[in-house]
């Protein structure tokens, strides 16, 4: 008696699917643990020296010194601790450099890792428009491209604490996700760029308790830490890592600079490249008025991505019954984007803050986000001297990377603009090219 082959059931499929999510999310780690294994640490300066800076940070720490008085922090306090929690994993005394390096690249690796799996949870929820599959094949390829970022910066420990607070937002655990995105602010500030569109993402669906509860709980948890470190080393020194910010110029990679050099190369306007602050930055005709009203802009353009998500969101619940992950994840992109648009400084690390969250748009939008990336990458590490330099072809790709920042960042708005049908007459979304 012949048997016919039977397709597999679902339980077999439900398997083979968790294993391709699961390998999927590893693919960021693998490739952050695979290039510190080659990387020899002589090889990490002059492009990587930040890690250095780390490493420093956690001895004088360890060593009982305490931030902002013993030692200088350019930081928010909780950066300490993604640089001391690798310093500390060592199990045999003081690690060197170049152990710290690696453990540094290996503990990011499981922050990438983390973030896929809070990227995939949000690409299957109702109204997203990638499948948890395609999120992750799209984080992996970001990381990908983006590794040097994510292997020795902060902003691995920023992007999976940002993402992390989205997830609870949209699990409605809102004092979670508050706490979380306090924490994520107290490390690297751009986590705090999410929080007026969650809360315009609540309002919208008619959920004002889990907005108040969300920015309760980010005010006390902030508030607590920042009073704790006051306690510690006082007022005043608690404030240096705000003082720092302010006290910058315009930095060479920002979307303002980048307006000026092209004004050099092409009609001469003058320029002149200073150092400060541990960076590069600008001083050219205009730079001044854009610093008198940098934080109003910011400001400003936030509350304007914000007001256009809340009238979204609300008009899609309207029209469908409830708001889609898919627009408050373009609307995330776009607090995040003029963030950086309207910042003064923009270093080419600061483009992983997208990259969690590009990971859940549509295609077209994720590959104009890939294609940035890769600009900044060309900028830094492979020529940031030309840079500085004030070589044309690099100053054209400054250009060209903070164009399609903004470019992007307006096209996201307009597509998803209020909409302009009677509610209820539209039919549900489907997912965007």
């Amino acid at each position: 008696m012949s048997t016919s082959a039977r397709p597999p059931d679902s339980t077999s499929r439900a398997a083979a699917n968790r294993w391709v999510l699961v390998t999927l999310a590893s693919l960021p780690f693998a490739v952050v643990v695979l290039l510190s294994a080659l990387t020899p640490a002589s090889a990490l300066f002059p492009n990587q020296a930040d890690v250095l800076l780390y490493y420093q940070n956690a001895q004088h720490l360890v060593g009982g010194q305490r931030p902002y008085l013993d030692f200088a922090l350019e930081y928010p306090p909780l950066a300490l601790v993604p640089m001391v929690v690798p310093y500390l994993a060592w199990p045999f005394g003081e690690p060197s450099f170049e152990t710290y390096a690696r453990l540094f690249a290996l503990q990011n690796g499981c922050l990438a890792a983390a973030a896929g799996i809070a990227i995939a949870w949000l690409a299957g929820r109702p109204g997203s428009d990638a499948t948890p599959a395609r999120a992750l094949s799209v984080w992996a390829l970001l990381a990908v491209v983006a590794v040097p970022y994510l292997a020795w910066r902060l902003e691995a420990s920023a992007a999976a604490l940002a993402v992390a607070g989205v997830a609870l937002a949209v699990a409605r655990r809102p004092a979670a996700a508050g706490a979380v995105l306090a924490v994520g602010t107290l490390v690297k500030v751009f986590p705090i760029a999410l929080v007026p569109v969650l809360v315009a993402w609540s309002l919208a669906r008619g959920a004002r308790g889990e907005a108040a509860r969300l920015v309760v709980a980010l005010v006390v948890v902030g508030a607590s830490v920042m009073g704790i470190v006051a306690a510690l080393v006082g007022i005043e020194p608690a404030l240096a890592f705000v003082r720092y910010q302010q006290d910058r110029l315009v930095q060479v990679e920002s979307v303002a600079a980048s307006v000026a050099l092209v004004g050099h190369i092409a009609w001469g306007s003058p320029v002149e490249i200073v150092h400060g602050f541990d960076s590069v930055q600008v001083v050219a005709p205009g730079m001044d008025a854009f610093l008198a009203v940098q934080a109003l802009l910011a400001i400003g353009s936030s509350a304007l991505v914000a007001i256009l998500a809340f009238v979204r969101l609300r008009d899609e619940r309207r029209a469908w019954g409830d708001a889609t992950v898919a627009s408050l994840c373009v609307f995330l992109v776009a607090a995040v984007g003029v963030l950086l648009a309207t910042n003064k400084v923009f270093s080419v690390q600061y483009v992983a803050w997208l990259l969690p969250f590009a990971a859940l748009l549509a295609r077209r939008p994720v590959a104009v986000v890939a294609a940035m990336t890769a600009l900044s990458l060309v900028i830094h590490p492979v020529n940031y001297a030309g840079l500085i330099n004030l070589d044309p072809a690099m100053v054209m790709v400054l250009a060209a990377r903070n164009a399609i920042l903004v470019a992007l960042v307006i096209l996201l708005l307009h597509g998803r603009r209020p909409m302009a049908t009677a509610p209820g007459s539209l039919d549900a979304p489907d997912a965007q090219d």
